[in-house]
């Protein structure tokens, strides 16, 4: 199986949360690095030949005392259309599942964009250095 990315496309992203806390009255000299905390949902529509990821997590600075300097907390749906999503298919034992290639390879775009957005929308705020870092997407389905 092969993907061939121009029979993958981001149908639609809506970011359906996003909220910035700053408790020490906003400075914007913070270069610490926040703790950050992600969860990936996903669900495939075989029939639409769609899947749909979401993303929730926050980030969170606090100081030497524990206490929240600057947080954030986003939510992200991504809903992608897979020309030929019956490729990937794999029976296994009577189920029908779909090879992790396709999984990954979604996770990946749709993990990139969700980087851009949340560099967009920390921008001026005292998380603006802060960029989501670059993973393997396997990590997100732990």
């Amino acid at each position: 199986m092969k993907v061939i990315p121009d029979k993958i496309h981001l149908m639609d992203l809506r970011v359906l949360e996003f909220s910035f806390k700053s408790m020490d009255g906003g400075d914007n000299s913070t270069k610490q690095n926040p703790s950050l905390e992600i969860g990936m949902q996903h669900t495939i529509s075989p029939e639409e030949k769609r899947l749909t990821f979401i993303y929730e997590g926050k980030l969170e600075i606090r100081n030497t005392d524990n206490e929240m300097l600057h947080s954030a907390h986003f939510k992200c749906k991504f809903l992608i259309e897979v020309e030929n999503l019956e490729e990937f298919n794999v029976v296994e034992e009577g189920d029908v599942k779909y090879d992790a290639i396709i999984g990954l390879t979604c996770t990946g775009i749709t993990y990139s964009t969700l980087r851009g957005i949340l560099f967009e929308k920390l921008s001026g705020t005292p998380l603006e250095y802060y960029t989501l870092p670059v993973i393997d997407p396997k990590s997100l389905f732990n």
